[in-house]
């Protein structure tokens, strides 16, 4: 996928997960990068009805914000 500045990319990795979802009995996801792409694409899953159950998340960088991993 590629990035897009204006991060419309990420809807089209929503698609794509939701895809992948579709195929797999328990999809568990691990979300690692920026924070609010993180949480863009989890809503967007939880939106197309996709369970996060048992998922990770680590968020390495924010914009304005110091301290992350």
């Amino acid at each position: 996928m590629q990035k897009r500045e204006d991060g419309s990319h990420l809807a089209d990795v929503v698609l794509l997960m939701a895809e992948e979802a579709a195929r797999m009995q328990s999809p568990q996801w691990v979300f690692t990068g920026q924070a609010r792409s993180i949480q863009s694409v989890q809503k967007g899953l939880k939106q197309a009805g996709i369970s996060l159950f048992g998922s990770k998340v680590k968020a390495y960088w924010s914009p304005g914000k110091t301290g992350l991993d």
